[in-house]
């Protein structure tokens, strides 16, 4: 490889690495609904994320949820999810066991989309997708 080509594919990398280092943190500061947990449509009461800085809360589909979130490029980790613990009738109790389980143990990355995301595990694929509410 000429010396042409690896400065052209280093900068290729760092590109890349800029692009990807901004988009998990694009999250913050706003409100996502999620719209499909585990390849399920939600339409009635879905879960919410709010993220400001290593914070994560919102509306589980029950309760309340706060927690904690490393962002490191476009690689995510939740942690420490507690929930209020109100009684819930209908499914969202189920839709929120799911939804906080699936923060907690499958959540790897983020791959933003303009007003949408996905949350996919640590194989690329979604488990969470979301649409920016505020």
């Amino acid at each position: 490889m000429t010396a042409t080509n690896w400065r052209n594919s280093a900068m290729v990398l760092l590109v890349l690495a800029s692009v990807t280092a901004c988009q998990a943190a694009d999250l913050s500061g706003t409100t996502w609904t999620v719209t499909r947990l585990a390849g399920a449509e939600l339409t009635d009461r879905p879960p919410t994320l709010e993220i400001e800085g290593n914070a994560v809360s919102g509306f589980a589909g029950c309760n309340r949820y706060a927690g904690k979130v490393e962002i490191k490029g476009d690689s995510l980790r939740f942690s420490r999810l507690i929930a209020t613990r109100m009684a819930c009738l209908g499914p969202g109790m189920a839709v929120e066991d799911a939804f906080l389980k699936a923060l907690e143990t499958s959540v790897a990355a983020v791959h933003l989309k303009g007003e949408a995301a996905e949350l996919v595990d640590a194989a690329g694929q979604p488990v969470i997708e979301l649409s920016r509410t505020r």
